[in-house]
Protein backbone atom coordinates (compact mmCIF):
# COMPACT_ATOMS: atom_id res chain seq x y z
CA UNK A 1 0.00 0.00 0.00
CA UNK A 2 1.33 3.41 -0.90
CA UNK A 3 1.65 5.84 1.94
CA UNK A 4 0.26 9.35 1.70
CA UNK A 5 2.80 11.50 -0.06
CA UNK A 6 4.55 8.51 -1.65
CA UNK A 7 5.52 9.75 -5.13
CA UNK A 8 6.21 6.38 -6.68
CA UNK A 9 4.29 5.24 -9.73
CA UNK A 10 0.56 4.61 -9.23
CA UNK A 11 -0.93 1.16 -9.09
CA UNK A 12 -2.48 -0.71 -12.04
CA UNK A 13 -5.07 1.23 -13.97
CA UNK A 14 -4.29 4.56 -12.26
CA UNK A 15 -2.88 7.71 -13.76
CA UNK A 16 -0.87 10.59 -12.44
CA UNK A 17 -3.41 13.19 -11.38
CA UNK A 18 -2.69 16.60 -12.96
CA UNK A 19 -3.94 18.47 -9.90
CA UNK A 20 -1.31 16.95 -7.62
CA UNK A 21 1.64 16.07 -9.80
CA UNK A 22 4.24 17.80 -11.91
CA UNK A 23 4.11 15.14 -14.63
CA UNK A 24 1.27 13.27 -16.29
CA UNK A 25 1.49 9.94 -18.07
CA UNK A 26 -0.58 6.96 -19.10
CA UNK A 27 0.75 3.75 -17.49
CA UNK A 28 1.27 0.84 -19.86
CA UNK A 29 0.71 -2.40 -17.98
CA UNK A 30 1.63 -6.00 -18.70
CA UNK A 31 -0.06 -9.12 -17.36
CA UNK A 32 1.46 -10.43 -14.16
CA UNK A 33 3.33 -7.25 -13.30
CA UNK A 34 2.15 -4.84 -10.64
CA UNK A 35 4.16 -1.79 -11.73
CA UNK A 36 3.68 -0.24 -15.17
CA UNK A 37 6.22 -1.27 -17.78
CA UNK A 38 6.42 2.32 -19.04
CA UNK A 39 4.36 5.47 -19.39
CA UNK A 40 3.13 6.95 -22.64
CA UNK A 41 2.00 10.51 -23.41
CA UNK A 42 4.31 11.77 -20.68
CA UNK A 43 4.30 15.54 -20.29
CA UNK A 44 4.28 18.20 -17.53
CA UNK A 45 1.10 19.28 -15.83
CA UNK A 46 0.23 22.97 -15.61
CA UNK A 47 1.59 22.89 -12.09
CA UNK A 48 4.81 21.39 -13.41
CA UNK A 49 5.14 24.02 -16.13
CA UNK A 50 4.54 26.76 -13.56
CA UNK A 51 7.56 25.50 -11.61
CA UNK A 52 9.82 26.54 -14.49
CA UNK A 53 8.03 29.28 -16.46
CA UNK A 54 5.69 32.21 -16.03
CA UNK A 55 2.26 31.02 -17.15
CA UNK A 56 1.10 34.51 -18.07
CA UNK A 57 4.05 34.89 -20.45
CA UNK A 58 3.38 31.48 -22.00
CA UNK A 59 -0.30 32.28 -22.49
CA UNK A 60 0.58 35.63 -24.05
CA UNK A 61 2.84 33.81 -26.53
CA UNK A 62 -0.02 31.44 -27.34
CA UNK A 63 -2.57 34.22 -27.97
CA UNK A 64 -2.01 34.29 -31.78
CA UNK A 65 -2.67 30.55 -31.95
CA UNK A 66 -5.86 30.88 -29.92
CA UNK A 67 -7.00 33.74 -32.13
CA UNK A 68 -6.45 31.57 -35.22
CA UNK A 69 -9.13 29.15 -34.02
CA UNK A 70 -11.82 31.75 -33.41
CA UNK A 71 -13.39 30.18 -36.48
CA UNK A 72 -13.58 26.41 -35.72
CA UNK A 73 -11.27 24.11 -37.68
CA UNK A 74 -12.28 20.52 -38.46
CA UNK A 75 -8.83 19.06 -37.93
CA UNK A 76 -5.18 20.01 -37.48
CA UNK A 77 -2.40 17.52 -38.28
CA UNK A 78 0.92 18.09 -36.58
CA UNK A 79 3.77 16.26 -38.29
CA UNK A 80 6.60 14.66 -36.36
CA UNK A 81 9.20 17.30 -37.21
CA UNK A 82 10.98 20.23 -35.58
CA UNK A 83 10.88 22.32 -38.76
CA UNK A 84 8.70 25.47 -38.84
CA UNK A 85 5.33 24.55 -40.31
CA UNK A 86 2.22 26.50 -41.25
CA UNK A 87 -0.17 25.23 -38.61
CA UNK A 88 -3.08 27.27 -39.95
CA UNK A 89 -2.97 29.81 -42.78
CA UNK A 90 -0.66 32.66 -41.80
CA UNK A 91 0.64 31.08 -38.55
CA UNK A 92 3.99 29.29 -38.59
CA UNK A 93 5.28 27.30 -35.61
CA UNK A 94 7.14 24.08 -35.10
CA UNK A 95 4.63 21.25 -34.45
CA UNK A 96 5.97 20.66 -30.90
CA UNK A 97 5.49 24.35 -30.08
CA UNK A 98 1.99 24.29 -31.54
CA UNK A 99 1.02 21.16 -29.63
CA UNK A 100 2.35 22.57 -26.36
CA UNK A 101 0.52 25.87 -26.80
CA UNK A 102 -2.72 24.12 -27.77
CA UNK A 103 -2.43 21.81 -24.77
CA UNK A 104 -1.73 24.75 -22.43
CA UNK A 105 -4.70 26.71 -23.75
CA UNK A 106 -6.94 23.67 -23.32
CA UNK A 107 -5.86 23.35 -19.67
CA UNK A 108 -7.32 26.80 -19.03
CA UNK A 109 -10.44 25.96 -21.06
CA UNK A 110 -9.54 28.60 -23.64
CA UNK A 111 -9.29 26.09 -26.49
CA UNK A 112 -11.27 22.91 -27.13
CA UNK A 113 -10.30 19.96 -29.33
CA UNK A 114 -10.40 16.19 -29.53
CA UNK A 115 -7.57 13.73 -30.18
CA UNK A 116 -7.90 11.46 -33.18
CA UNK A 117 -6.00 8.31 -32.26
CA UNK A 118 -4.05 7.07 -35.24
CA UNK A 119 -0.66 5.69 -36.27
CA UNK A 120 1.94 7.11 -38.58
CA UNK A 121 3.67 9.57 -36.28
CA UNK A 122 1.04 12.29 -36.54
CA UNK A 123 -0.88 14.14 -33.84
CA UNK A 124 -4.26 14.93 -35.31
CA UNK A 125 -6.65 17.19 -33.42
CA UNK A 126 -10.25 17.52 -34.48
CA UNK A 127 -13.01 20.05 -33.83
CA UNK A 128 -10.51 22.71 -32.79
CA UNK A 129 -12.16 25.92 -31.62
CA UNK A 130 -11.76 28.83 -29.26
CA UNK A 131 -14.15 28.57 -26.32
CA UNK A 132 -16.31 31.42 -25.05
CA UNK A 133 -13.97 31.68 -22.07
CA UNK A 134 -11.05 31.90 -24.49
CA UNK A 135 -12.74 34.72 -26.42
CA UNK A 136 -13.26 36.67 -23.21
CA UNK A 137 -9.61 36.15 -22.30
CA UNK A 138 -8.49 37.36 -25.74
CA UNK A 139 -10.65 40.46 -25.41
CA UNK A 140 -9.11 41.27 -22.01
CA UNK A 141 -5.63 40.41 -23.29
CA UNK A 142 -5.98 42.74 -26.30
CA UNK A 143 -7.40 45.52 -24.13
CA UNK A 144 -4.47 45.22 -21.73
CA UNK A 145 -2.01 45.22 -24.64
CA UNK A 146 -3.50 48.45 -26.02
CA UNK A 147 -3.46 50.04 -22.58
CA UNK A 148 0.14 49.00 -22.00
CA UNK A 149 1.18 50.33 -25.41
CA UNK A 150 -0.43 53.68 -24.54
CA UNK A 151 1.35 53.69 -21.17
CA UNK A 152 4.71 52.94 -22.77
CA UNK A 153 4.17 55.71 -25.32
CA UNK A 154 3.28 58.16 -22.56
CA UNK A 155 6.32 57.07 -20.54
CA UNK A 156 8.57 57.51 -23.57
CA UNK A 157 7.28 61.02 -24.27
CA UNK A 158 7.51 61.98 -20.59
CA UNK A 159 11.05 60.66 -20.33
CA UNK A 160 12.08 62.47 -23.49
CA UNK A 161 10.60 65.72 -22.29
CA UNK A 162 11.98 65.40 -18.78
CA UNK A 163 15.56 64.47 -19.63
CA UNK A 164 17.50 66.42 -22.20
CA UNK A 165 20.66 64.58 -23.12
CA UNK A 166 24.15 65.78 -23.63
CA UNK A 167 26.95 63.87 -25.32
CA UNK A 168 30.56 64.82 -24.73
CA UNK A 169 31.78 65.31 -28.25
CA UNK A 170 35.01 66.13 -29.99
CA UNK A 171 37.58 68.70 -29.05
CA UNK A 172 40.24 70.53 -31.05
CA UNK A 173 43.31 72.34 -29.71
CA UNK A 174 44.19 75.62 -31.42
CA UNK A 175 47.57 76.35 -32.98
CA UNK A 176 48.87 78.05 -29.86
CA UNK A 177 48.23 74.91 -27.83
CA UNK A 178 46.66 76.99 -25.08
CA UNK A 179 42.93 76.60 -25.78
CA UNK A 180 40.68 73.74 -26.77
CA UNK A 181 37.25 73.92 -28.36
CA UNK A 182 34.80 71.35 -27.00
CA UNK A 183 31.74 70.44 -29.04
CA UNK A 184 28.76 68.57 -27.61
CA UNK A 185 25.22 67.81 -28.72
CA UNK A 186 22.41 69.00 -26.51
CA UNK A 187 18.82 68.00 -27.24
CA UNK A 188 15.46 66.77 -26.04
CA UNK A 189 14.44 64.33 -28.76
CA UNK A 190 12.88 67.02 -30.95
CA UNK A 191 9.77 67.32 -28.74
CA UNK A 192 9.96 71.09 -28.98
CA UNK A 193 8.90 71.60 -25.36
CA UNK A 194 12.19 72.69 -23.78
CA UNK A 195 12.47 76.48 -23.37
CA UNK A 196 14.85 78.81 -21.59
CA UNK A 197 17.57 76.19 -21.83
CA UNK A 198 20.99 76.92 -20.36
CA UNK A 199 24.16 74.87 -20.06
CA UNK A 200 26.05 75.35 -16.78
CA UNK A 201 29.64 74.14 -16.47
CA UNK A 202 30.42 73.25 -12.87
CA UNK A 203 33.78 72.56 -11.24
CA UNK A 204 34.53 69.97 -8.58
CA UNK A 205 33.41 72.31 -5.79
CA UNK A 206 30.01 72.84 -7.39
CA UNK A 207 30.78 76.39 -8.49
CA UNK A 208 29.58 77.54 -11.89
CA UNK A 209 32.48 78.30 -14.20
CA UNK A 210 30.52 79.17 -17.32
CA UNK A 211 26.85 79.53 -18.29
CA UNK A 212 25.91 79.06 -21.94
CA UNK A 213 22.37 80.03 -23.03
CA UNK A 214 20.88 77.66 -25.61
CA UNK A 215 18.22 78.60 -28.19
CA UNK A 216 14.81 77.01 -27.66
CA UNK A 217 15.02 73.38 -28.70
CA UNK A 218 12.72 72.83 -31.64
CA UNK A 219 15.20 70.54 -33.38
CA UNK A 220 16.39 67.13 -32.19
CA UNK A 221 19.65 68.63 -30.98
CA UNK A 222 21.77 71.76 -30.85
CA UNK A 223 25.54 71.78 -31.29
CA UNK A 224 27.23 73.50 -28.35
CA UNK A 225 30.79 74.80 -28.67
CA UNK A 226 32.75 75.80 -25.58
CA UNK A 227 36.31 77.21 -25.58
CA UNK A 228 38.33 76.28 -22.49
CA UNK A 229 42.04 76.56 -21.65
CA UNK A 230 44.11 73.41 -22.02
CA UNK A 231 44.71 71.89 -18.59
CA UNK A 232 41.51 73.26 -17.10
CA UNK A 233 39.90 71.28 -14.26
CA UNK A 234 37.47 68.55 -15.28
CA UNK A 235 34.00 70.07 -15.47
CA UNK A 236 30.52 68.65 -15.12
CA UNK A 237 27.55 69.96 -17.08
CA UNK A 238 24.19 70.88 -15.63
CA UNK A 239 21.33 71.55 -18.05
CA UNK A 240 18.51 73.78 -16.85
CA UNK A 241 15.32 74.12 -18.86
CA UNK A 242 11.64 74.99 -18.67
CA UNK A 243 9.01 72.73 -20.24
CA UNK A 244 6.09 74.98 -19.29
CA UNK A 245 4.69 72.64 -16.65
CA UNK A 246 6.09 74.28 -13.53
CA UNK A 247 9.47 75.02 -11.95
CA UNK A 248 12.60 74.70 -14.04
CA UNK A 249 14.06 71.24 -14.47
CA UNK A 250 17.67 70.18 -14.11
CA UNK A 251 19.80 67.28 -15.24
CA UNK A 252 23.45 66.80 -14.34
CA UNK A 253 26.04 65.02 -16.47
CA UNK A 254 29.29 64.48 -14.52
CA UNK A 255 32.74 64.80 -16.04
CA UNK A 256 31.49 65.80 -19.48
CA UNK A 257 34.30 68.26 -20.21
CA UNK A 258 37.48 66.49 -19.20
CA UNK A 259 40.73 68.32 -18.66
CA UNK A 260 43.39 68.14 -21.35
CA UNK A 261 46.95 67.69 -20.04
Amino acid sequence: MRRKGDERSPGPGRRFHPAHRLLYGEPQLVLGRREPRHFSRLFPTVRGVAELYDLDDLLASAAPLLRAFDEPVDFVSLRRTADPTEIVPGLVLTPPEAYFEMWLLSQFNYLAFEHLRETGGFATLTNVKTTSKGRRWLYEFDAQAVQRADELQAERIAATRATPWIIAGEYAVDESGKFATYRSNLGNGGQGVAEKVSLHLVDGDGDEVLVVPIPNLGAPSVLVSVVLPVGHPTLSARVVWDDGTGPSNEATFPDVYRALS
